[in-house]
């Protein structure tokens, strides 16, 4: 600790240090340590080693005496030093100012305990802070030390340190001086004709720069700032741009903690400036929960050299803490940097963290032997991939708890798992998983859409009954209206046997004799070739497909039919809940798909799901004769928009959504999502064929006619015997007639 700067700030005296030569230590038990070695940190000093031995020594002699000591306050000018007696009768306590802190300044080093044993210091968090006191010194200065010690002292255990700063910089006339002409040129340059809100303490409250504000034409709105109950009173919307302009002395904590509540009393597209006494306590707030969400902040700094102002912003997702902008001499910025700079349109690479969960065909996984996921795609998959390239960002995907899918809301309704409990707690920045944009159970309290990309409707999906018998299908041509006869023609018996020789194109050995009755056969001649051969072409069709029996599809049928609705999660059930229809009012939630699918196959319960997922289940679920196993009922309900979803209040969403639009005008989305269900149906064919050992190519799989075979004729098989068994019925008889006539005859 021979730097001459340092020493100039910091004494050192006790006997358990060797932190300075023992012949500068004088007698007796005390320490002095500076506040003023904060500053040295605080204000940025750009001596890099100045500033460690400073923050060091300071977290030493607190600590050497944290057995216990009490308080006292001496001035050495330029700096206040904070005294610790030796007291072993009594536990350390510090005073109030000291123990309001923020958990936010780590420091790591070594110290020395005092039994002189050699000790690790863990991370220890500190909130830095001003002094709150209106007292000015002689000099004309604001002292930071007026009113200690106060009355209420908090008792300060081992293993929790807790410390505070002031600003030794005190601001003199010149500093507020260009202080205020400073802000006059922001607003000027960057809130031209937006509303302001100026919110002050009682260290500005006879500040010049107030003086300055005043006479700017923004409208504007002036606060004094107490407490947060002062903060809450600010209007925080407009249909204007807005301003804000935060002149904070000794209520720096204040503005910290309102901005770390979770309410949403903010402007986040709001235009921030705020004037503090270090780096390190503006840091701190860009870490609040506001303003981590907060596009536009410019942080104000008192540099060493009088009337000058270091300028900061903060660097949103690109990393934590602030970034220098440029420098405010007395008159004039030393460069032309743009104060509120863009940080969205080129994110420089910054990991943003995506929450998602397999869910074909929106996303889906490819895993290995051991389960580990090699490959993700699908239609969200694609679009968040195309975001990253755009915006320049990389992807970290993360998923929920199985089971707990999209999420619901937990505890007492404050708090969601799964994906929107991601979201909520700030652990993601972008949830997808085939997102409805929808506020059931108020979603939209934690969470924001992004402008669709897509869109579906809600359908059921229920088994498929098996087919009716094939030796059936001669009949299906011709409903029985078709091929019923009238009765007035049966007192023609002759013509009736003539007309159905026509139907069944056999030659007529007698043919009509008058022009009339020429003129209509030659008509019943051409009624029964069209007839023929529309049934012929029509039995070759009901030959080879399928006829289902009559099913459900309607909502009505459905809940005539006493079928349980049944889905993954509480998101349909809750929707079903809030609908006006009584037919929908019965939902069962599941939470895993394999207890579903049993109930579904069963025939017992029907799948309430949107119809993309739909279609693409039935796509991969068939029959050994390749019949479709599922189907979707036809009446379909709900139709939704598919989008991404981010935190509440995220500035992503400016910038995703310009970008969504070009996906959708040129038909990116349609595209991934038919390539995904392309890339699937591939992946199933070859995971069967490598289970069962059939290989089948794709193509010949896509290409396959169906020939008509000897099983498609059992109907044809069936007339046959029962007209042989008809044709022999009648031949016995005829037979036996015969006999007994001819016995007649010879008797």
């Amino acid at each position: 600790l021979t730097d001459s700067r340092v020493q100039k700030q910091v004494r050192v005296q006790g006997p358990h240090t060797s932190l300075s030569p023992p012949s500068s230590h004088p007698p007796g038990d005390r320490c002095l340590c500076p506040l003023g070695a904060f500053d040295l940190v605080s204000q940025g000093t750009r001596n890099k080693m100045v500033r460690q031995k400073a923050l060091f020594l300071c977290v030493v002699c607190i600590w050497l005496h944290l057995a216990g000591s009490e308080p006292s306050v001496t001035s050495i000018k330029p700096t206040p030093i904070l005294s610790f007696e030796k007291n072993d009768s009594k536990p350390a306590v510090i005073p109030e100012p000291l123990i309001n802190t923020i958990n936010k300044y780590n420091v790591n080093s070594r110290l020395y305990s005092p039994s002189g044993e050699s000790s690790a210091l863990q991370t220890q968090n500190f909130r830095l802070m001003s002094l709150n006191s209106e007292a000015n010194s002689s000099e004309g200065h604001r002292s930071p030390t007026a009113g200690w010690p106060p009355d209420n002292s908090t008792a300060l255990t081992p293993g929790l340190l807790s410390l505070a700063s002031y600003s030794s910089s005190s601001l003199t006339p010149a500093d507020e001086e260009s202080l205020a002409r400073l802000l006059v040129a922001i607003v000027t340059k960057e809130m031209k004709g937006c509303v302001l809100v100026v919110a002050f303490d009682a260290g500005f409250k006879d500040s010049p720069v107030l003086d300055h504000l005043k006479l700017l034409p923004n409208p504007r709105q002036v606060v004094e700032v107490r407490s947060t109950v002062d903060l809450e009173g600010v209007v925080w919307e407009s249909t204007q741009c807005r301003g804000y302009l935060f002149l904070l002395h000794h209520h720096h904590h204040t503005l910290f903690n309102f901005a770390d509540l979770t309410n949403f009393m903010w402007d986040f597209t709001g235009r921030y400036v705020v004037a503090g006494p270090s780096k390190t306590q503006l840091t701190a707030l860009t870490t609040t929960k506001k303003m981590l969400k907060t596009h536009n902040l410019l942080a104000l700094v008192k540099s060493e050299r009088e009337g000058e102002w270091l300028l900061y912003t903060n660097q949103l997702i690109w990393e934590t803490g602030l970034a220098y902008l440029t420098t405010w001499l007395p008159h004039r910025l030393t460069t032309s940097a743009s104060l509120f700079p863009d940080k969205l349109t080129h994110l420089r690479g910054a990991v943003l963290t995506v929450v998602t969960f397999p869910w074909d065909p929106s996303v889906i996984y490819e895993v290995d032997e051991s389960g580990k996921v090699v490959l993700r795609y699908g239609r969200d998959i694609q679009v968040v991939t195309a975001l990253a390239h755009a915006l320049n960002f990389s992807i970290r995907y993360v998923e929920p708890p199985a089971g707990e899918v999209w999420g619901t809301r937990i505890g007492n309704g404050s708090s969601w798992n799964g994906l929107m409990g991601y979201l909520q707690r700030g652990e993601a920045h972008i949830g997808i998983v085939n997102m409805f944009i929808s506020n059931i159970n108020n979603r939209l309290e934690v969470t924001d859409f992004s402008m669709p990309y897509d869109a579906d409707v809600t359908c059921f999906m229920a088994s498929q009954p098996p087919p009716l018998p094939r030796w059936k299908r001669i009949l299906y041509p011709f409903q029985m209206t078709t091929t019923e006869e009238s009765r007035a023609l049966h007192s023609f018996a002759y013509s009736c046997l003539y007309a159905y020789g026509l139907h069944f194109s056999e030659a007529q050995a007698n043919l009509p004799h008058r022009r009339s009755t020429q003129l209509f056969v030659c008509f019943l001649w051409m009624y029964t070739i069209i007839i023929v051969t529309g049934y012929r072409s029509n039995l070759t069709a009901y030959l080879t497909v399928a006829r289902q029996p009559p099913t459900v599809n309607t909502v009505r049928e459905l809940y005539a039919s006493g079928l349980q609705i049944a889905g993954i999660g509480h998101f349909f059930g809750s929707a079903l809940e809030a609908s006006s229809n009584q037919y929908l009012k019965r939902f069962q939630a599941y939470q895993l798909h394999k207890d579903l699918w049993t109930v579904v196959e069963a025939g017992t319960t029907v799948y309430l799901e949107s119809k993309m997922y739909l279609q693409y289940v039935i796509t991969k679920l068939f029959s050994s004769r390749g019949a479709p196993l599922m189907r979707i009922i036809k009446e379909c309900f709900a139709p939704y928009n598919i989008a991404l979803t981010t935190q509440r209040h995220s500035p992503l969403k400016e910038k995703l959504d310009p970008f969504i639009m070009r996906m959708v005008e040129s038909g990116l989305v349609q595209y991934w999502f038919s390539e995904s269900l392309m890339i699937s149906k591939k992946n199933t064919k070859n995971q069967e064929e490598q289970e069962t050992g059939d290989v089948r190519h794709l193509d010949e799989t896509e290409n396959d006619v169906t020939s008509l075979s000897v099983d498609h004729m059992q109907g044809v098989f069936f007339v046959f015997l029962l007209g042989s068994l008809i044709s022999t019925i009648v031949f016995v008889g005829e037979v036996t007639l015969k006999r007994k006539s001819e016995g007649g005859d010879g008797e």
